[in-house]
């Protein structure tokens, strides 16, 4: 089939758009709605397209539904027990105009990674392909850094992750009242 019919060409700065990323972008404006669920449990977004949609929704200055997201991101980990690795690279290429540690979803993967992952996993191989190949550099970097602070900070127990949506407001949320997604938390 023609890319026509797989992508939706917006404005130049937006890029190329799947035609799910954008068809969850229409879900979300009209669904959702304050103190509701999205996608709401009528509707499944897989985690790859909610992550291009945080992407899409900060290059259109939403943060609502970038902060909707990460909720979304979230609450699929803990029902599958799956981190979205493959899309790791993704998402380091495609947030590059975040200053380094300001991007919310950059953070919630680092942090999914740094408490999920074990050293199998990271030494380990997926379709012949060592699993840690899936990682930029800068990444594994970011993820080594959240390590020592964890290490540092001697924390035990269960995932602070747990505990997500009473974290509102913290490095993964995008703050609502601000004008451009992509000057937020000024580090």
């Amino acid at each position: 089939a023609p890319a026509a019919y797989h992508e939706i060409i917006l404005p130049k700065d937006l890029g190329k758009v799947k035609r799910p990323v954008f068809a969850a972008f229409v879900q979300w404006l009209y669904r959702a709605f304050p103190g509701q669920e999205f996608p709401p449990p009528d509707v499944y977004i897989d985690s790859s397209t909610l992550i291009e949609l945080w992407v899409l929704a900060g290059r259109l200055g939403v943060p609502g539904c970038q902060n909707d997201c990460i909720l979304a991101i979230e609450r699929q980990r803990k029902k599958t027990n799956v981190i979205e690795t493959a899309m790791i690279r993704w998402v380091y290429e495609n947030t590059r105009e975040y200053k380094r540690g300001c991007c919310g979803l950059r953070n919630l993967l680092i942090d999914q990674c740094a408490w999920v992952l074990d050293e199998k996993w990271l030494l380990g191989t997926l379709d012949g392909q060592a699993n840690a190949g899936q990682f930029p550099r800068e990444c594994l970097v970011d993820i080594l850094a959240r390590l020592r602070v964890l290490l540092r900070e001697g924390i035990k127990g269960p995932e602070p992750l747990a505990d997500i949506e009473e974290r509102k407001g913290s490095y993964y949320w995008v703050k609502e009242d601000e004008v451009d997604a992509r000057e937020t938390w000024k580090c």
